[in-house]
């Protein structure tokens, strides 16, 4: 292949991607500036439940994994999701554990706990009607957290791209070739930079959590609560002050990390979100300085 043939072929790879991208939303969203006046004044009531419902389930499933050694939820992504009652109560039996809580143990997932919390935050303010169309939207678009990152976009929610380290990302895009999770760093790093825009959703701040390293920004524990996904929507980790509390889809009911806590800080041992992910983008509530 010359040099003429490997170009076009090129072009043509780039043009399907960006083609891919123009065609990631189904249906579209937005919010006059009446409704979005109407959201800001309710905010904090938004972002205290939020915050409090994720705070509760990781809570819940701490207390109960040590009290019976399982958690209190399951993956929706695991063989137990797609069992009929009686056959989650034979795992329960197998494990030795009490059968009857079958009926306590509840079903759990990156976007689900997120946009659960969220649901809760907006019908405390008052907001259900709000949300109605956010969930519509969301559900339309198979519930990718890019798609909800974008429709709080539209409510004056600001959305920051986060990357560590994108020195990096060749050596990450190279050690995550053939899995199923992929961040393409290179490619959405350089789409940020000369588009402003990441898997079709617009970026409004590409500097405050870029290059950071292992130590966080400081005004970044500032937010109150923030909605967080890596890997082109693959992942969702909702967050408080800095703190990532995250569910998994793909953990079994044995995993004492079916939903855990840590602080955001994504290449820093033992940091957040969990399973290296590496860049992404993440929504912060208006007012913040963002």
């Amino acid at each position: 292949m010359n040099m003429i043939q490997k170009s076009l072929s090129l072009v043509t790879l780039v043009a399907s991607v960006f083609s891919v991208e123009a065609q990631a939303f189904k249906g579209s969203i937005s919010f006059d500036g009446a409704t979005q006046a109407r959201h800001y004044q309710t905010l904090n009531t938004i972002m205290d439940v939020a915050s409090d419902c994720i705070e509760k389930d990781f809570a819940l499933h701490q207390s109960f994994y040590k009290r019976y050694g399982v958690s209190a939820f399951y993956g929706s992504n695991t063989p137990y999701a797609r069992m009929s009652r009686t056959g989650r109560m034979d795992v329960l039996r197998r494990l030795g554990k009490p059968v009857e809580l079958v009926d306590q143990i509840k079903i759990t997932s990156c976007v689900g706990m997120t946009t659960k919390c969220l649901e809760r935050g907006f019908n405390a303010a008052g907001q259900g009607d709000i949300w109605a169309r956010v969930k519509s939207f969301v559900a339309l678009n198979d519930y990718d957290g890019t798609k909800l990152q974008h429709a709080l976009q539209q409510l004056g929610w600001k959305v920051l791209y986060w990357n560590p380290d994108p020195s990096a990302n060749s050596s990450w895009d190279a050690a995550e070739r053939g899995t199923k999770a992929r961040g393409n760093h290179s490619y959405f790093y350089s789409q940020v930079v000369s588009r402003s825009s990441y898997y079709g959703v617009k970026v409004d701040d590409a500097e405050t959590l870029v290059g950071f390293g292992t130590r966080q920004p400081r005004q970044f524990g500032n937010v109150p609560f923030f909605v967080g996904t890596a890997h082109a929507g693959y992942h969702v980790f909702p967050g408080i002050s800095g703190v990532v509390i995250e569910g998994h889809s793909m953990k079994p009911i044995t995993d004492p990390n079916t939903i855990e806590s840590a602080e955001f800080n994504p290449i820093k041992s033992g940091g957040a979100p969990r399973g290296s992910y590496r860049s992404g983008i993440i929504a912060v509530p208006p007012g913040y300085g963002f």
